[in-house]
């Protein structure tokens, strides 16, 4: 479930970058919007963290879901304020969908959550003095 997320939040991240540098290219050098270049640059920076959060070795499936969440949301946000006309929205289902199974994933990982799923084995017989027992 872990390397679908990861997968899933990687394609999040390819539609954020191309939807950045489309929207840099219909802007060009368009004074209107020159006030705003930092929140463009933000969100291509913030689109590359949430599409390669999942793919990070070391990380805990929990923490690169989080972080895909999070990076994502606010690279939705500098989107927003920075130019409306882009696909950036394409990726942002992508993530959220990607950072909840990287969670699930994390969940299911889980020691206590793998000693739940095994079956108790009974004991054969009750020993003396237990209650229960033979007398």
């Amino acid at each position: 479930m872990t390397r679908l997320g990861a997968l899933i939040g990687l394609l999040g991240g390819i539609a954020a970058v191309v939807s950045v540098a489309i929207g840099y290219a219909a802007i060009g050098a368009d004074p209107l919007y020159e006030p705003r270049w930092g929140f463009g640059a933000a969100a291509l920076l913030l689109g590359v963290v949430a599409g390669l959060s999942g793919l990070i070795p070391r990380l805990h499936a929990g923490a690169a879901g989080g972080i895909m969440f999070v990076t994502g949301v606010l690279g939705f946000l500098c989107t927003l304020v920075w130019y409306l006309n882009t696909w950036y929205v394409v990726a942002l289902p992508l993530w959220l969908l990607g950072a909840l199974l990287l969670l699930l994933g994390a969940i299911s990982d889980r020691p206590a959550a793998r000693a739940a799923d095994t079956p108790r084995r009974m004991p054969d017989s009750v020993p003396d003095g237990v209650p229960g027992g033979s007398r």
